[in-house]
């Protein structure tokens, strides 16, 4: 069950790092300003940060393996409207879609956590360091594909990838959610 988390980690990292890269210079060739894209940045970054402290407590209520893949699952979509949308709307779908991508964040520490729970800080960092930093270095990757065929094509890839992170999110153990583990102990 760790391989499962730890490959959506790296997938969602990957898909979260190599956006912060390749957007800007994306939005730089469609020739917008540096200010308006970095508003665009920052729309997707604070969207991410309510989206984690929300997917806390969603995760609670309906189980982490039910967060994690369907968040992730629906960041796909969310992200390619933003992309084809213009104006307020392009950029409501933008924040619905970083709070999509990044409500699993601490949802997937804390899972892993729970899958070796005798080595919880081993599994803070093999989830938080080994696994974010192996999708950060697979940056480099998209920025090929950028290069050879295209700023587009890589932020195709780069929204499909929680896509791919959420069926990897399939194979998690799928525990009790947090709520239902609060009410069975406290009958008991």
């Amino acid at each position: 069950e760790l391989t499962a988390i730890s490959g959506v980690i790296a997938i969602r990292s990957l898909s979260y790092s190599g956006m912060l890269a390749i957007m800007p210079l994306y939005f730089k060739s469609q020739h917008l300003s540096n200010i308006a894209a970095s508003h665009l940045l920052t729309i997707m970054l604070f969207a991410g940060a309510v989206g984690g402290l929300m997917g806390g407590f969603l995760s609670d209520y309906y189980g982490r393996k039910q967060l994690v893949v369907g968040s992730l699952v629906m960041s796909t979509p969310l992200f390619f409207v933003f992309f084809y949308t213009h104006g307020a709307w392009s950029m409501l779908f933008l924040a619905l879609a970083g709070a999509a991508l990044l409500s699993s964040f601490s949802v997937t520490v804390v899972a892993a956590q729970e899958a070796i729970p005798d080595n919880k800080a081993l599994a803070a960092g093999l989830t938080m360091g080994f696994a974010g930093g192996i999708g950060g270095l697979a940056v480099i990757l998209i920025g090929r594909v950028g290069d050879r065929w295209g700023l587009e094509a890589a932020i195709f890839i780069l929204f499909l990838l929680p896509l791919i992170a959420g069926l990897v999110g399939l194979l998690m153990q799928d525990r009790p959610a947090a709520r239902l583990q609060r009410q069975a102990s406290e009958t008991a």
